[in-house]
């Protein structure tokens, strides 16, 4: 999900929902996968939301996932290993 220049607030609003909703906070973990989004992904989202293209920007968005979605993988067995 894209934060742009509120990422605390975000995240803050998400772990307040959380709570009101009686999940505890050892049922989940937040972890930062924006580094990992190339510049085709973020072109594709672009034309997607601000440019009202959602056929083409999904297409180049999905395109630019599957090129690092190998790092995806390395990110989630990386938190697998710390939580053991």
């Amino acid at each position: 999900m894209g934060m742009w220049n509120q990422r605390q607030a975000i995240t803050t609003a998400l772990w307040r929902f959380l709570d009101a909703a009686g999940v505890e906070k050892s049922q989940y973990l937040f972890q930062d996968a924006f580094p990992l989004i190339n510049f085709s992904t973020k072109i594709g989202g672009i034309l997607s939301k601000r440019c009202r293209m959602p056929e083409l920007g999904r297409r180049i968005t999905v395109w630019g996932i599957k090129r690092r979605y190998r790092y995806f993988i390395a990110l989630v067995g990386e938190v697998k290993q710390r939580l053991e």
